[in-house]
């Protein structure tokens, strides 16, 4: 892009005017292909069980794979392990997300989680579109670890900081049987707290609530 022979009078405006541009020329990555299965290991209906979307039926999208290793002692591993320590293979394409809205035409809401849904940013995107040609309103879970900027963006983050109670124990056995070294505490540490992306996220999307573990 090229804009030396365009002014504007705030940075509003310019930031704008890029986020436009994005749009028009495709940049951002989208899905293409609404057939091919994506990493989504869960669909359903339910009704949001916390935060200000409190109460109100929505479909769950769970995606697979994570930054982090959750273990938090008595508490116990991730409580969807099966999607971060030894996570899934997605069974679910984009034709089954609008199925399930097609069926649950009365269904407003979306609550996307995993796993770590910012690694996946051509999904998330598509999302944004379809949120927003349906007006459906978008709540992500996320840690953090990964600012990720959409088209259109996020109506709410849940954001879930992950601070050093959080760390695996060297020695534990993980839900699927693996005992826990070394390497498994570094990649649970790489973006376990990642300062620049949370600030980010907060400033880009709409709105956002605070969640700590």
């Amino acid at each position: 892009m090229n804009d030396s022979n365009l002014h504007f009078e705030t940075d509003i405006e310019l930031e704008d005017f890029k986020r436009e541009y994005k749009m028009e020329t495709g940049i951002l990555k989208r899905i293409t292909d609404y057939n091919k299965t994506l990493p989504i290991l869960e669909l359903y209906r339910c009704v949001q069980s916390e935060g200000s979307r409190f109460g109100r039926p929505t479909i769950a999208v769970r995606t697979t794979g994570c930054t982090h290793r959750c273990y938090f002692g008595e508490g116990g591993w991730c409580d969807s392990w099966y999607t971060s320590i030894h996570p899934e293979k997605g069974t679910f394409c984009f034709n089954d997300i609008i199925k399930i809205y097609d069926e649950n035409p009365q269904i407003k809401e979306m609550m996307l989680t995993g796993g770590s849904p910012t690694m996946h940013k051509a999904l998330v995107n598509e999302l944004t579109h379809f949120a927003h040609e349906r007006d459906i309103i978008i709540t992500i879970e996320t840690e953090g670890s990964h600012f990720l900027e959409t088209d259109y963006p996020i109506d709410l983050v849940s954001l879930s900081p992950k601070f050093s109670n959080s760390i695996p124990v060297v020695g534990t056995v993980t839900p699927g049987g693996k005992d826990v070294d070394e390497r498994m505490i570094k990649q649970h540490n790489k973006f376990r707290l990642n300062k620049v992306a949370i600030h980010q996220t907060l400033n880009y999307h709409k709105d956002y609530h605070y969640k700590p573990v």
